[in-house]
């Protein structure tokens, strides 16, 4: 004869069930612990409790807390938010044409400003 513990695993391992069925089934199993039956006749009634609680507790700690996280957005209603407007003026000083060999004596020269 199987014990409750061992029809709630049998439970979970076929029915697959989500975290709210569960806590539903831990609500029926409180209710019976408090109708006044027997300490025998509840032995397997609170091992099947403790085992459906630790899986309800696993559950919530591998799910991340959604509580604090952003609610989803459309990329319509992140560009609605975002500021794309310029930073600030572009620079008006003239492109300078340099030769490969100009600029990377430039390259070197900045370089050894930026190392002292």
């Amino acid at each position: 004869m199987s014990t409750n513990a061992e029809s709630a695993l049998k439970w979970l391992d076929e029915q697959q069930p989500d975290t709210q069925q569960i806590k539903d089934v831990i609500q029926k199993l409180e209710a019976r612990l408090n109708s006044g039956a027997n300490q025998e006749q509840l032995t397997g009634t609170v091992e099947a409790l403790e085992l459906l609680q630790e899986v309800i507790e696993e559950r919530e700690l591998q799910q991340p807390d959604t509580s604090t996280a952003m609610p989803a957005m459309t990329t319509e209603q992140v560009t609605k938010q975002l500021d794309v407007s310029p930073l600030g003026e572009p620079a008006n000083i003239p492109e300078e044409n340099l030769s490969e060999t100009d600029k990377r004596k430039r390259f070197e020269q900045l370089k050894r400003q930026l190392s002292k």
